[in-house]
Formats: structure tokens, sequence, C-alpha cells
């Protein structure tokens, strides 16, 4: 059903689509039980209430789901958002009429203090089931997210720097447990891979791409997986050079 539901969001039949996605509580390595002793929303009215709204998975989908949070924030009256410490000063610029809870994603939260006794709790990923049941549902806005903006000056620079032409980043590992995880190529004794993509340790030959910034710096044992895969493809596959 974790795919099924995938397979019927990707056709834009959303109302369906995210029914079935609540099957990823039962779905190992997706869902983690926690110790969180509110109420659970399932749609009631908000005027006057409370909510708690817990983060899932991994940094991509906080993000993601993090685009239903204004339509929550006009129906209620106050809102806690839980999120990964590393989007913590992301989310306080970017919505900053709610509370915003970093966390660890513990068993039991350290934030249960601090949050009182909400009216209920909902997971982040459980919002697209009652905000985007359609594609008309999906309101147009210029971005929900603002970025430091000493940071987006500096990436300005960057792109400046490199010239025209196609620009890339490369993320090489993910924010979930099963995604920080190496892929079967690159694990002891596997063979190199062939024509994988760039979050599995190896970019296919890029042409007239530049390859810049933070996300394209590896980690050391990450780097040295890549030259060993390169090496054994042969010189025949030529491949772009990734910033020291």
């Amino acid at each position: 059903r974790w795919n099924r539901a995938t397979l019927i969001l990707a056709r834009h039949d959303f109302e369906r689509g995210w029914e079935e996605y609540q099957y990823r509580m039962q779905q190992d390595g997706v869902w983690v039980p926690r110790l969180i002793p509110f109420r659970p929303w399932k749609g009631e009215p908000l005027e006057g209430k409370t909510v708690v709204v817990g983060a899932e998975q991994g940094l991509g989908d906080q993000i993601m789901f993090a685009s239903c949070l204004s339509d929550l924030m006009r129906q209620a009256e106050k809102v806690y958002l839980e999120c990964d410490r590393r989007l913590a000063a992301l989310f306080i610029r970017s919505f900053p009429d709610a509370t915003v809870l970093p966390s660890g994603h513990e068993m039991k939260p350290r934030w249960l203090r601090e949050v009182g006794m909400p009216d209920f709790h909902v997971p982040a990923g459980t919002l697209p089931r009652y905000y985007r049941r359609s594609l008309d549902r999906f309101p147009e806005h210029d971005g929900y997210l603002r970025p430091d903006p000493a940071k987006l000056s500096r990436w300005r620079d960057e792109l400046v720097r490199l010239g025209r032409g196609l620009q890339g980043g490369v993320s090489w590992r993910g924010g979930a447990a099963r995604t920080r995880r190496p892929p079967v190529h690159a694990r002891p004794g596997a063979p190199p891979p062939r024509g994988e993509v760039a979050q599995d340790h190896h970019a296919r030959p890029l042409v007239g791409v530049a390859l810049a910034g933070d996300e394209a710096r590896p980690r050391q044992r990450e780097r040295q997986r890549l030259e060993r895969h390169q090496r054994a493809a042969g010189p025949e596959r030529r491949e772009p050079q990734l910033p020291g």
C-alpha cells in the first residue's frame, strides 16, 4: 500500500492518494512510533485550538509537508512546529507565527513540557490529507521558505563566478536513516556502478555542467569511494571535476 500510495499521488489522484499515504504509519523504515500523549487531529474545526505538528521522515519530507502550514495556521489559534534541528533556523524565518520546536526525533520528545496541553497533535505528513485533496487545492505562491539573506548573497556570488551555462548541486546523503546508508554498489567487494545517478555516489558524464558549493563537496570517505569507482569504470567514462 505504501508503493500504491506513491503511484496514486504521481497520477494526481490526491484525495485517494493521501488516504493511502496514511499506511506509512505501518511501514517499517518509514514510520517511527513515538510517545506523544496528545489527541490526534482528524480534521476537526480548529478555531481557538492549539495544534502540535510532528516531524517525520527526512529533511526533504519535512520541507515538502511544511507547504501546508499556512493553511493550518489560518485555522488554528496556535501552532507548534516540530522539525529536525538542521531546519530550525529556516522554519523560524519562514513561519514566524508558529513556535518551532527543534528536535532529534526522540522517542519521548524533550519539548513535551514546553507545549503544555495542546488540543491536537498531527504528523506533518497527514496535513496534505486535509489541505491538498485535489490539484486546485495547491495554492499559487512565490515560495513559502525564506532563505538566510547572507547565504543567499553568497550563493548568488558563487553562481556568478561559475559563469554561464547549466549549474548543478549534488546532495551526498539524505536526512533519513535509510538514505544515509551507502548504496549496495558502494559496499566492500561490490562492482562499480554503471549509469547510476549522483545520489548513489556516482555521476554520469556531464558536459558543460558546473558542480559547485558545499553540496558538491563529499566527505573524504565518500570522495575516496567515488574515485575508486571512477578508476574501475575505465578511461572511457569521462567524469565531471568535483571541487575540493
